[in-house]
């Protein structure tokens, strides 16, 4: 092979050194943080304190803590009530479903809608309570690449017993509220709903 000349030979080791110093510029993996860490063993400061003892009492009464803790509960206390009477797999979200159907049957991209979830949740939901006996789907008439939800005689039974035991004096024993405290926290409640739709009205595909 012929020999290369001087100047090739430079060329080559001015792309080698370039090479290194563009490695040499990249920031290396797994540096050590410049952020000095606490030891374990170094007390906070009073003021660090007085913000984590703030905290602490928000966290243990709050209305969004309330509010999810009370939704909780009435999902579990309901669940149970299902179990109990004979309405097996059927959960609280699928009342979701149950509620916004129509007689005639509801498309299953208007549900989605209606309930404000993805159509894959819904499809989801619409299976299991299919499985279970409380919806059939069938073809849309009118729109081929549709399905329609229509309720069975079971979704309907189970729809007059949540009225029965979700009315009035069975939500008083659950909350243990009389029926003036009961108003009162409906209304405040409602008030809050209506706060919000007034400064977002989008929010109102929620309701």
């Amino acid at each position: 092979m012929p020999k290369q000349t001087k100047e090739k030979r430079d060329l080559k080791e001015e792309a080698k050194a370039t090479i290194k110093e563009v490695v040499k510029s990249k920031p290396r993996k797994h540096e050590p943080s410049t952020v000095v860490a606490r030891p374990n063993d170094c007390a906070f400061t009073d003021a660090e304190q007085a913000v984590f003892a703030d905290f602490d009492k928000h966290r243990k009464r709050n209305l969004w803590r309330a509010v999810m803790m009370t939704r909780r509960l009435f999902a579990t206390w309901a669940e149970n009530l299902y179990d109990e009477h004979g309405y097996q797999n059927f959960k609280p979200h699928h009342m979701a479903v149950l509620s916004k159907l129509e007689l005639e049957g509801t498309a299953m991209s208007d549900l989605a809608e209606k309930i404000h979830c993805t159509k894959q949740a819904v499809s989801k939901m619409v299976k299991e309570m299919e499985h279970a006996g409380y919806v059939r789907t069938q073809q849309h008439a009118s729109d081929k690449r549709s399905s329609l939800v229509l309720l069975t005689a079971k979704g309907f039974e189970i729809l007059k017993f949540a009225m029965e035991q979700f009315g009035e004096a069975h939500i008083l024993d659950f909350t243990g509220l009389n029926h003036d405290e009961m108003n009162q926290l409906t209304d405040l409640l409602q008030k809050v709903v209506d706060h919000r739709l007034r400064l977002a009205p989008a929010f109102g595909a929620l309701v």
